[in-house]
Parts: structure tokens; sequence; C-alpha cells
């Protein structure tokens, strides 16, 4: 499963780059139904719906799915920066090699702060041999090879944020793909790339912080480039140290209580203590084997910074206790020593001494990680995850510690693998069973601190979206009643005042026959009645870009150019006058069953707009238009337009091509307070109308079909009085809203349409 971050990175990457509605043509696309902004960072959501969310922006945007990845890898980089995570990315490395090595580690820690069940990818490097100065990197998923153009974005950023280099990621290797060539069909098991700046000269800024010669680069510090090999080192941590261990257990045992026994000895004191045989035995004899024969030198770090030359050395004793839980092995992986703790924590059985390593742990991670020293030294800069095969099958973090190249020793530091307490108790551990050198104490407090933080932020992230959800809603539910800025003001304490509007253009209209309706007809078949006339004429106004004034009874009012100006506001309320007579004939009536009709009346001019009442604030339109428009319909005729002469004169003289609508003169009228006034009948759009053209209304006509067909229609309860004068309610359930919103059923069972 995909975590949440990745789904509302992708939403921040289309939205900012694309816009809102790029990004909900891609949601419907895709088939996805979470609101937006509502994705879940702490939430894991299917792997189809992530990949089919990328699919869908591919199809959507024009570009290929590659570029859709990469693209969302380098702005994922951003988005985590922007989300708090700036510092720690800046401190993974000083060079591009040394950040890329780091990012297990920074996954490892993000575990703990992240819900359960996160798997994350493996990355490790390596010094290109082909290609002087250029590095490999290489990518390991359960996922194969789906996502590798999310790491080239990614790493490219990277470089670009940074650094300051522009690189190029040449594909060596893709996993999962088929090795060419092979006879048994193998495939790769991970995906490679060759890094390289696009300008030669700035190549060694990839694995050096400043620009060396050659000599230079060859004498940096150790941990400014790449991993050392075991033929490299120079250096043991425990200098001097020359204690024995034969393979023998007993030997060992025995020996280990003779020889330094005391912490930092000179190493002249060391050979007097140590009986002289011993490390005749050691070059003699193959049962014993000197352990990290490597001395200081002059130049040492670790040295002590007093002119004194004089190397120390640590006792095993010494060494099992201040590492309870190390491993030392030899260049065949047998084991030389273990910590004083190590045996009781994976419940060993047997004595692990001389056993071979690969018989008590598994690497679990790096997931190609194996017993094998070619695999290790490339591996050997990251944090190992061991499994014990005992019992108990204990979880271990391990590093490595080359302590000699020849012979050849390598230390495995261990530590339990607890990143809070519950875990720690079920390893049967307390914390001072943890070595007090060791960080993980600090871990485990950090990891249960986290781990409820953890809990506390995946219930504010759920409590957060559901919050905005509902604040959405109430706006939605508000800006359809008050106009968004008028609405603010009223928020804010502030008052609203009235506002003049030049040019606008009124619709009104009413149902024929309504008040028959109300006679008739029960009052629940009455609101079914409107509610779905109201949803097609509401859906209508929002495809026009209409403002919504009011309605009353049945009583539609709406107008185009308040409450933001609008220079087409006379063409938008024609096209929805003509949208609307055909649309509302797939609403019937519940008396006749036959197609709804109404009178409508258009009319332009000028009119003020203001809030009124305080308890429930209401926005109306004042002014002398007003009254000329609810004339204009009142005095039309069903299934028939009536517009002004000033309408009527926007329309054929201030719109781009005059034939876009058909007239028919209606005369003068008289209309109540008004005398007589020259009106027109809006017969319908032209041919050459783009909006309400037959074809165009045709298509409309389906869609508006379409919408009505798929909205689920709830049914209502309705109470009335049994007698007069009587309290008790008796329910009546409406089941018109059981009949298709196009017809109900006639004697035969037909619906009419």
């Amino acid at each position: 499963k995909m975590f949440g971050w990745i789904n509302d990175c992708t939403e921040s990457l289309v939205v900012t780059k694309f816009g809102i509605e790029k990004w909900r043509a891609i949601k419907e696309k895709a088939g996805c139904d979470v609101d937006d902004g509502a994705f879940i960072r702490h939430q894991y959501y299917d792997d189809k719906s992530t990949i089919s969310l990328v699919v869908a922006a591919s199809d959507i945007l024009g570009i290929s799915v590659d570029d859709v990845l990469e693209a969302f890898g380098q702005h994922f980089m951003e988005f985590t920066r922007h989300s708090g995570y700036d510092n720690m990315l800046s401190c993974q490395g000083s060079t591009l090699r040394l950040w890329l090595s780091n990012l297990n580690a920074l996954h490892d820690h993000l575990q703990s702060s992240l819900p359960s069940g996160f798997v994350a990818p493996v990355f490790w490097c390596e010094d290109d041999e082909e290609v002087d100065g250029s590095i490999l990197l290489h990518y390991y998923s359960e996922r194969g090879g789906l996502l590798t153009p999310i790491v080239v974005g990614v790493v490219k950023e990277v470089a670009r944020y940074h650094f300051d280099l522009e690189i190029t990621m040449q594909g060596l290797q893709k996993q999962n793909d088929p090795v060419p060539g092979s006879e048994d069909a193998s495939t790769y098991e991970f995906s490679t790339w060759r890094i390289r700046t696009k300008e030669p000269s700035e190549q060694w800024k990839l694995t050096t912080k400043s620009e060396q010669g050659n000599a230079t680069k060859e004498e940096s510090s150790p941990a400014e480039s790449a991993p050392l090999r075991s033929a490299d080192l120079a250096q043991c941590p425990f200098k001097g140290m020359s204690e024995e261990f034969r393979k023998s257990p007993a030997q060992s045992e025995k020996f280990g209580k003779k020889i330094l026994s005391r912490l930092f000895k000179k190493k002249n004191k060391d050979q007097d203590e140590v009986p002289q045989h011993s490390f005749h035995s050691a070059h003699s004899s193959p049962a014993i084997i000197q352990h990290c024969p490597v001395q200081p030198s002059e130049s040492s770090s670790f040295c002590d910074p007093t002119p004194s030359s004089t190397p120390i050395s640590m006792s095993g004793d010494l060494m099992k206790e201040v590492f309870p839980y190390h491993v030392v092995v030899d260049g065949d992986f047998g084991i030389l020593q273990i910590g004083n703790r190590l045996a009781n924590l994976i419940g060993a059985e047997i004595n692990l001494v001389g056993r071979h390593i690969d018989k008590i742990f598994e690497i679990k991670r790096p997931v190609l990680g194996s017993w094998d020293w070619s695999t290790l030294h490339k591996l050997e800069d990251q944090t190992f995850f061991l499994q014990s095969m005992t019992s108990r099958q204990t979880k271990l973090k391990a590093n490595i510690i080359h302590l000699s190249a020849s012979p050849k020793q390598v230390m495995f530091v261990v530590s339990p693998d607890a990143k809070n307490v519950a875990e720690l108790t079920e390893m049967n551990l307390t914390m001072s069973d943890l070595p007090l050198h060791s960080f993980q104490r600090d871990a485990v407090f950090l990891g249960e601190h986290m781990h409820s933080e953890v809990r506390s932020a995946h219930k504010l992230d759920k409590l957060s979206k559901k919050l905005s959800n509902e604040r959405n809603l109430s706006n939605t539910l508000l800006y359809s009643m008050i106009p968004q800025n008028v609405a603010e003001l009223l928020r804010n304490g502030k008052t609203f005042e009235p506002d003049h509007h030049d040019e606008v253009t009124l619709f009104f209209s009413d149902v024929v026959g309504f008040t028959a309706m109300c006679a008739e007809l029960p009052p629940w078949d009455i609101i079914d009645m409107l509610n779905r006339l109201y949803t097609v004429m509401d859906y209508l106004a929002a495809k026009f870009n209409l403002y919504k004034v009011e309605t009353i009874g049945d009583a539609y009012m709406c107008c185009s150019g308040l409450p933001d100006p609008h220079k087409n506001h006379a063409e938008d309320i024609a096209n929805f006058s003509i949208a609307v007579k055909e649309c509302v004939k797939l609403v019937t009536s519940p008396l006749s069953g036959q197609p709804i009709r109404l009178r409508i009346g258009i009319h332009s001019g000028a009119c003020m707009s203001g809030v009124v009442g305080t308890l429930t604030p209401h926005y109306c339109l004042f002014g002398d238009m007003i009254n000329t428009t609810s004339r204009h319909e009142s005095t039309g005729e069903p299934d028939k337009i009536q517009a002004s002469s000033i309408t009527y004169g926007r329309l054929c003289h201030f719109t781009e091509d005059a034939k876009h609508y058909n007239w028919t003169p209606r005369g003068l009228i008289d209309m109540k307070g008004k005398g007589q006034m020259y009106t027109y009948w809006l017969d319908s759009g032209g041919d050459t109308n783009p909006h309400v053209g037959p074809e165009p209304l045709n298509f409309l006509v389906e869609e508006v079909k379409k919408m009505l067909e798929t909205k689920i229609w709830k049914k209502r309860k309705y109470f009335q009085k049994r007698a007069s004068g009587s309290t008790n309610m008796t329910e009546f359930v409406d089941t018109s809203y059981q009949d298709n919103v196009l017809g109900q059923p006639d004697e035969n069972g037909d619906r009419s349409s």
C-alpha cells in the first residue's frame, strides 16, 4: 500500500503546476472519490489508486508516465522541505555521495514516526570504476522498477538544491528487467544509475567537499570518500589491542582471563605481562588467531595528543563488557568472539564461538545483503538489520568495524532493534540492558515519545481533514445564500455597504398552473416537484456562471453582472433561459404527468444590492429593474421567454454575432405600473450559437437528463394531524420519489416522457 504522503504530494504537484481543474479532471478519470485536499498523510491507500492517478495524469496532461513520476520526484523534495523536513534533509551529508548513502538511515529514523507497515526502499552507492569521478547508485524496492523515475527526480532535485549541481543519471539496469543474453531468463535484482555532472569540471563535487588535486583526494578523510575496502585499512579503532583468541571456546576463555586484563595499558607492560609463548603460538598454531595486530600511527586522530607515542590496547573482557552484543568474525565468517549478553538476548543454547555466522544470523536489510565479503564491502557504510535464527528470532541492528586486514577480522557492533518500550519488553530487556555508550537508550525514549506523538498526529490529521470538509460544506452553503465577499465581511464582524451595479441582466420565472397544483396535491408532492425543478435550474445556473438570488415558492430569480461585473451578462441570461425552457421538460407535473412549463421574463438595467436583517442576514436586490423584470415574467405566456427592448438591443447590437438568437417581436404590452412597453419573444438559439444552438442544446439536455438519472433522491417522511384538534401525528411515506424523475407510470405501467 502507498503512504498518504504520496497521494497528497501528487495533488500538490498537479494543483501547483496545472491548476485545480486539471486535478479534478484527473480524479474523475482515475475514479478517485477523495475530496480536494482530503488525503490523510498518515493513512495507507491502495497502490492501484495511486497508479490510477498517475496514469490519469499522464493522459490529461499529455505527458508520459515516466515524466509524470520524475516530475513528482522533484516536487516531492520541495513538498517535504515545506512540510518541516528542510533542516533534516540539509544535514544528511556534505556531498551527494554521502547524502545518498544516508538515505537508508533516514528512512529507518522516519519509521519511528510513521504508522506500522511502512516499507522503505534500499539505496547504496559505490565508486564507478569505468568512469573516473562518477558514482553508481543502486536502488531496490519491493515494487520492482515501477517507481524508478521518482528516484531520478528526487536525486536530481537533491543535487540541484543542496549541492548546486546539474547531474545526469544514466540508467544501466532496471530491477526485474531481463538480463541480456541470459540463458535462464534471469532478471536484474536492483536498478542502477551512473551519476555524473553535466559540467565535467565539477565531477569532483560528487564525492568531495572542496576542489583538490588527485594527490590530495587520495589522502582525503575517509569520512568524505567512499567506504574503505578491507585491503586499504590502516587503522583499528582499538589500537594496539593484541589479545589472542583460540578457536577452542575453553582455551579462548582461559586466555581472555590471563592477558590484557586492564584497559589502556602501555604496550611494553602488556608484553611483560602476557606469556611469551602465546605470541609464538599465534603464528605457529592454526588454532590460534592473533586479533587486531595493527598499531596506531603517529598521525592517527585516535592517539593521545600528548607527545608520548605509547600505543594503547583494550582487553578482551572489557571489550565484551563495553560492547555486550558485538560479534567478531574472521575472513571465513567464523565467529571469534561475542559480547557478554548476546547469547542470552537471542536465546542461544549452544556456544556460538567457532560457528559460522550464517548459522546464527540472517541479514534482513539491506535486502540484497549476504554473508559475502564482496557484497558487504559495497554496503559497509549502511546499517545492517539482522534476525537471529534461534527460537526467539530477535531483531538486531549492526554496523561494521574493520579490526584487522591481515589476518582479516571484522567486528559487528550489534544492538537490539527496539524502537520503543513495548518492543524492548518483547525482547525481555530493560533500559539497563542497553550499552551505556550506545545511543540506543535515547532512541528508545525518543521512539516511545514519537509513538505517542504519531498516534496523536494521525488522529489530528483525520480530525483536521474532517474539520476542513465540514468548513467547506458550511462555506458552500453560506456562499449559496450570500456572495463570498459579503460573507467574509459579515464573518469578520463588519457591515456590508449597499453597492450599485450599472449593468445587470435579471431572470424571473414561475411554474404555469402552480396554484392549481397546490390546491389539488398534498404538500410533499409539491415539494418534491420543486426540488427536482430547482435541481435542474441550479445545475444550469452554475454552468452559465449566474448568481442565484432567491426562490419564493415557484418563483426563481437569478442574475448576471453581480456581485462581480461581467460584460456578457445579457448573453449568459439569454443562454440560460433557452436551456431552462428545454431542460425543465425533463421534470413532470405530479398533477397531470405532463412536462413542467415555465413563464420566463428577462430584462437588463441598473440596480442596488445590500444585506438586510441581523438574525438571518439576506442578500437582496433593489431597484426599478427588479419590478420591470417581474412584469415581463407575469405578462408572458407559457413556455415562452419575454425579453425587454433593452435586453433585445444588447443581444442584437453588442454581441459577437447578432444571429446567435432567433427573435419574434411581440409589440406593445401593458404592464402594471409601467404603462406600455415594447417586448420580444426569445425563441431559440441560432445555428451559430456555440452554447444553445440546436446541436449544443441537444447535448446539454442529454447531460441534464443523465444528471437527473444518477442523482439519489432520498425518501422523505411527512406527518399530518389525524383529526381536527388532535395532537397525534400520522406518518405518510411519499412514494412519488420512487418513480422515475422523467415521468410516472400510467395504467399499463409505462412512463410518460
